[in-house]
């Protein structure tokens, strides 16, 4: 009886996790007709950064492959 538990949940997680795909796929990520797009990230920053005392900065210094 504990299989049949185990296969009965394996089947509905499955189902469950790919039926999900296809539902309004065409319409995804597409701006209404006449809309402007505007872009949210700027080119440019918009003011000047200075890095302060709790700023924690990561570099990491790796070889080319493995050289030498």
């Amino acid at each position: 009886m504990r299989r049949f538990t185990w296969l009965y949940f394996g089947w509905t997680v499955l189902l469950l996790s790919t039926s999900g795909c296809g539902v309004n796929s065409n319409v995804m990520f597409q701006e209404a007709k006449g809309a402007e797009v505007k872009d949210s990230i700027p080119m440019e920053p918009l003011e000047d950064y200075r890095i302060s005392r709790d700023d924690k900065i990561t570099f990491l210094m790796r070889t080319n492959d493995g050289e030498q």
